[in-house]
């Protein structure tokens, strides 16, 4: 069975339990913070995929990092996983359930890319245009790349719109390239 799979239907067990329990923040919160953790500790990723660490040392490990930055109910669910043997999806079940969460609140999370920091004011602008344009709540990542020369990049539910400088450059470095003027025999 594909890993995607297996990934959303965890994590729409864990979430149908949160919400029923009343616990859906919390789980929430938790879930950003497993998906955090994992994607960014290399060795927690690895021994988590790792077949040949006992299953006993991962439920011990898996405890000592979450026990106290985590709600009981997240933690028997992680534990629960393991248990399945499905230790390597962690990471990719805390991600569904994060996308699972913002569908169900309507959140939509968009990526932008500005060769300079925006200042709060066109930040308001944009965050405005998109909620009225996508009918959700904006969750605005922003990140700084001056290689774009100027303008901006949008990523958000499968759209990609590159308004870079970089970008328009390209298009006429590709253009000239191809001189219609010149005859080829």
């Amino acid at each position: 069975m594909d890993i995607t799979i297996i990934s959303k239907r965890y994590a729409a067990a864990f979430f149908s339990l949160a919400k029923e329990q009343n616990q859906l923040e919390q789980a929430y919160q938790d879930m950003l913070l497993v998906a955090e953790i994992v994607k960014n500790n290399k060795n927690l990723s690895t021994l988590l995929k790792s077949p040949i660490i006992p299953l006993n040392k991962k439920l011990r490990i898996i405890s000592a990092v979450f026990e106290n930055q985590i709600s009981k109910t997240s933690l028997r669910f992680l534990e629960l996983v393991l248990r399945k043997e499905r230790a390597f999806l962690i990471q990719s079940i805390a991600e569904s359930f994060v996308e699972q969460y913002q569908e169900f609140k309507n959140i939509v999370t968009v990526n932008l890319v500005t060769a300079v920091p925006l200042n709060s004011e066109t930040k308001n602008e944009i965050l405005k245009k998109l909620s009225t344009a996508t009918h959700k709540t904006i969750n605005l990542a922003e990140k700084v790349q001056p290689e774009i020369i100027g303008g901006f990049i949008l990523n958000f539910n499968h759209h990609y719109f590159d308004a870079s400088l970089r970008r328009q450059i390209d298009l006429l470095r590709k253009d000239f390239k191809k001189n219609p003027y010149i005859r080829e025999y």
